[in-house]
């Protein structure tokens, strides 16, 4: 294999992976802002005989984007928005609902926060 074809499967491969780069995965994404945005969802969407318990606990994760190339792929990433570092926070035990929230302000500054609900 030629450096030609070495060089542009290694620019395959990188650009295949910055296009699976996604900040938040969940059953429920709604549309985000091309300017400005703030929305909230579930991140699950069996609701049956749900309770919301006595407990709530959060936490959030702040990261900045590369804007120029359309990829979106997060450069700089602050703190840990894990379902597990919100049942910390809140000092749950046993996890009943969980959501999240995001911000977006010109799709360069990205705030995801995790909210369970628990006893």
């Amino acid at each position: 294999m030629g450096t030609e074809q070495r060089a542009g499967l290694a620019l395959g491969c990188l650009l295949l992976a910055l296009g699976c780069a996604s900040p938040v995965i969940a059953p429920v994404e709604p549309p985000s802002g091309g300017l400005f945005g703030y929305y909230s969802a579930p991140l699950e969407t069996n609701f049956e005989a749900t309770p919301l318990g006595s407990k709530v606990g959060y936490s959030q994760l702040h990261f900045f984007r590369e804007p120029f190339s359309g990829y979106r792929v997060p450069v700089f990433t602050i703190s840990d928005a894990s379902v597990r570092e919100a049942a910390a926070n809140g000092f749950i035990q046993k996890i009943h609902y969980a959501d999240y929230q995001v911000l977006n302000i010109l799709g360069f500054y990205v705030q995801v926060t995790i909210r369970v609900a628990g006893d």
